[in-house]
């Protein structure tokens, strides 16, 4: 998907996801998988370069957080199961 598209089945608007687009660039969860022009501007479309995570026991054994790590994991994961 593109930044835009992607945008556009969170029902946000075109800019707000592209600090997050870099930032898991950046960790290489994700990877650009083609790059075209358009009106000048270079559009790329990304995919999951990552199928498995690892995640660091201090994250989920600081207090409060063990929850909210919960709660995020089974979000994603209904979103992954629903499509």
């Amino acid at each position: 998907m593109t930044v835009k598209q992607l945008a556009r089945s969170l029902g946000q608007p075109p800019t707000r996801p592209y600090w997050h687009i870099k930032v898991l660039e950046a960790a290489k969860l994700i990877r650009v998988a083609s790059a075209r022009l358009v009106s000048g501007i270079q559009e790329s479309q990304y995919q999951v370069a990552q199928l498995a995570l690892r995640l660091s026991r201090d994250l989920v054994v600081e207090p409060g957080n063990a929850s909210e790590v919960a709660k995020a994991f089974a979000a994603a994961l209904d979103d992954f199961l629903g499509d």
